[in-house]
């Protein structure tokens, strides 16, 4: 085992004189013959190496460890997502020039099944709210409308007479 190892380690080193004395590492220089030859030709002092210029390493930046080599990609964890819920939801319903960015404020809310959401007219004239399965009766400036949802869902919101003004509630079971 030691001779074989002894006999690889040699082979190794003169296969590595070869081409350093030749200036060559083409596969086809690497016979045994041409190996010999230019072992026997190469003389203390006289060998020489060219060595081509590196080419620009593509960079790779992971945070894999020891598996990036692989292919194996680090595990992404995402933080968890909070959700608050409040017992009861407001939304206001301003008016147009209130100088706010909705008319709806907010304009999604988040509730769980059966809770309620109030609407609160804000507004100077009458307004109503739409969703696709009910309706509010009309909403007196002052006065609100509650409702809640049954079925969780998602579920969109217009105001009945400007059909620009819209929102939205989530509804999460409990």
């Amino acid at each position: 085992m030691i001779r074989r190892f002894a006999g690889a380690v040699a082979l190794v080193t003169a296969l590595s004189a070869a081409g350093a004395c030749s200036g060559s590492n083409k596969v086809g220089d690497k016979s045994l013959l041409n190996v010999q030859d230019k072992i026997n030709n190469c003389r203390v002092g006289e060998c020489t190496t060219t060595t081509p210029a590196p080419a620009a390493a593509a960079t790779t930046t992971t945070k894999a460890g020891a598996g990036a080599n692989l292919g194996i990609k680090p595990a992404t964890t995402q933080p968890p997502t909070v959700t608050t819920v409040v017992r009861e939801q407001v939304v206001t319903i301003n008016s147009d020039t209130s100088g706010g960015t909705s008319q709806f404020d907010p304009n999604s809310v988040t509730v769980f099944t059966n809770y309620p959401v109030r609407f609160q007219n804000k507004d100077t004239v009458v307004r109503s709210v739409v969703f696709a399965d009910r309706r509010s009766p009309s909403i007196e400036p002052g006065k609100s409308w509650t409702t809640t949802f049954a079925a969780a869902g998602n579920f969109p919101y217009q105001d009945g007479t400007r059909p620009y003004a819209t929102g939205s509630v989530q509804v999460i079971a409990r």
